[in-house]
């Protein structure tokens, strides 16, 4: 990402709705993904932290905020039922002037803002036992609050991040390139992950050996038209040198009708073989044997999805009022689907909307 700019800076920071006027902004912390400030107010009398979100790590900024107001909306009602501090134990969002819940600056940049919670620390690392102790019983609470959260109406925000054998991968491409000379100060700490390298593969491994039968289930699968990770991927499907397990069906559901981006591009690419190109773009798409389509649902069939959740769900909404919420809802989703109306009725179950 660019350097943030004072411009940039001041404008981000008068996009907000901080109810006060803002003085100076400062950087804050040791965070080295995201750039982040403290927003202190005129007067001295409180402050915020305001953050340029690193869309190189979050390309979808839209889908991440999302996720951090639904979840941060349920907490706060939950911490309020418990007799909580709804103001110091989850993270509050501030919305724009807009009342959105990020901004996005003349560079494309986004940017979101929260209350500052005061006396409080953030350890770079964990000094002791007692250190250890209070992370895990503190990631323990936030767990069990959100025990009914609709799980289901969560963006993915980093693609494949819990794909290790993927990010080994990754981390020896890195390696070989060496863009910034450094492989050579940390020759221990190559060594301790290159002997760990099998801990990437266990979970499949342990599969192919269980006597069981199991389904792997991705959910949102996608790549784009030059991605070439979906190797793994095939030879899971397909085989590779170690063959193929006999026990594992491979389920996936995509938005993507090849799985991969296409654009018209490539058909009047500079291939010299450009079937071969298209073939291998669809090649993933047809290692699997069965493809079943959703078509986008009319407005009568999508009002009967919400219909039918909402009766299933058991929701105490008006049919006309579950309609026209509902339409509203699958507008900002990107139009109406089975998918989107699940999500609508969700959040309404939790109380989101």
């Amino acid at each position: 990402m660019k350097p943030v700019t004072q411009e940039l800076l001041r404008q981000a920071a008068a996009a907000f709705d901080f109810g006060l006027p803002t003085g100076e902004a400062e950087r804050y912390g040791a965070g080295h993904i995201n750039d982040t400030f403290a927003v202190w107010a005129a007067d001295h009398s409180r402050r915020w932290i305001l953050q340029r979100i690193n869309t190189d790590t979050f390309t979808d900024p839209a889908g991440l905020m999302e996720n951090v107001t639904g979840v941060t909306s349920y907490l706060r009602r939950e911490i309020l039922a418990r007799g909580g501090d709804p103001d110091r134990e989850p993270l509050n969002v501030v919305p724009t002037r807009e009342g959105k819940p990020y901004y996005t600056d003349c560079e494309g940049g986004a940017w979101r803002a929260y209350l500052f919670v005061e006396g409080t620390v953030c350890l770079q690392k964990v000094e002791n036992e007692r250190d250890f102790y209070t992370v895990a019983e503190t990631f323990g609470n936030f767990q069990n609050q959100l025990a009914g959260y609709p799980a289901a109406t969560l963006h993915e925000t980093i693609a494949r991040f819990h794909d290790t054998p993927n990010r080994y991968a990754n981390f020896e491409k890195a390696l070989a390139a060496d863009v910034m000379g450094r492989a050579r100060e940390i020759g221990p700490e190559i060594a301790f992950i290159r002997a760990r390298e099998a801990d990437c593969h266990v979970l499949m491994d342990q599969l192919a050996a269980n006597p069981l039968k199991f389904i792997l289930f991705i959910d949102d699968l996608s790549f784009a038209s030059n991605d070439d990770n979906f190797a793994a991927l095939k030879a899971i499907l397909e085989g590779s040198a170690g063959g193929r397990a006999g026990n594992i069906a491979v389920y996936a559901t995509s938005n993507r009708r090849h799985l991969v981006k296409e654009t018209f591009t490539d058909r009047a690419g500079d291939d010299l073989h450009e079937a071969d190109t298209r073939q291998e773009l669809m090649s993933l798409s047809a290692r699997f044997g069965l493809i079943v389509t959703f078509q986008r649902p009319d407005k009568a069939l999508y009002s009967q999805i919400l219909l039918q959740l909402a009766k299933q769900y058991q929701l105490p909404i008006p049919s006309d009022q579950l309609i026209t919420r509902g339409e509203a809802f699958a507008i900002r989703a990107g139009g109406r689907s089975p998918r989107a109306a699940r999500q609508f009725i969700e959040q309404c179950r939790a109380g989101v909307l």
